[in-house]
């Protein structure tokens, strides 16, 4: 049972680490069409465009986060901790 429940958590974490990289793709191409919308729209469809550029940038973010708890979930976080003095 206990194998099991390791299984179970694994495809967890897999599928959170697969589910963000293939959200990072269509995202990535959102971000270049904003990009040349940018370039060949007048000044009129700048705030359209700023609201995409923020969407865009908020959903990257959640990605991001989706990825991290991934990672630690997996035990897979790369990152180093030190000490931290509270008192000062």
């Amino acid at each position: 049972m206990a194998e099991r429940l390791e299984e179970s958590v694994n495809a967890q974490s897999r599928l959170l680490n697969d589910i963000s990289h293939e959200l990072r793709s269509p995202l990535a191409r959102l971000n270049v069409a904003s990009a040349l919308a940018r370039q060949r729209s007048g000044p009129e469809a700048y705030g359209a465009l700023e609201r995409i550029d923020l969407e865009a940038d908020r959903l990257n973010s959640l990605i991001g986060d989706l990825l991290t708890i991934a990672r630690l979930d997996s035990g897979n976080d790369s990152r180093q901790m030190s000490p931290v003095l509270l008192g000062k």
